[in-house]
């Protein structure tokens, strides 16, 4: 669960900078622009967001890089980058939030533990990008997991990010 101090923090700093934020999810499935709804004037900051779970959705609607998204099964840093740019300029938003991962284990693919790579677009460049883990044991509790670090990671960014 995300603490309101931190959703009210972030919602201060994106309408008094005049900045707007729009968000691309696949594992997180809609739960952080859910979340930032929820904040008091969401609407002075919030331009909206996009769940795209495969790589067609992926490629269709934000411009993620066919070749490298297949390559990764469209989990990589390269391709949360592209999913931030791709629905900050979709929304016409000075933010974009994009996050892709997997919530629980996929043994077929090889992957053990559950991970999700993040990043923050500004003006169509990388500010910030990175990767989150979670030892939780539901898919549920992963995916608000995963929220609540990149809504914090969020904020420490448009903090310390100036014009």
């Amino acid at each position: 669960m995300i603490e309101k101090e931190i959703l009210d923090s972030l919602a201060e700093q994106l309408t008094t900078k005049s900045q707007t934020v729009a968000v691309a999810e696949s594992v997180t499935a809609g739960l952080i622009t859910t979340t930032l709804s929820r904040a008091d004037n969401a609407t002075q900051f919030l331009q909206g967001g996009l769940t795209a779970y495969n790589l067609g959705q992926k490629c269709r609607h934000l411009q993620v890089d066919p070749i490298q998204a297949d390559a990764t099964n469209c989990v990589s840093e390269t391709v949360s980058e592209e999913m931030a740019a791709g629905v900050a300029r979709s929304f016409l938003s000075n933010w974009g939030i994009g996050v892709t991962g997997y919530a629980v284990p996929v043994p077929a693919l090889n992957i053990h533990s559950c991970f999700a790579f993040f990043a923050f677009v500004f003006e169509g460049q990388t500010i910030k990008s990175g990767r989150v883990q979670s030892d939780l044991k539901t898919q549920a509790q992963v995916q608000e997991h995963f929220a609540a670090l990149i809504l914090q990671a969020f904020l420490e960014t448009v903090r310390v990010h100036s014009l």
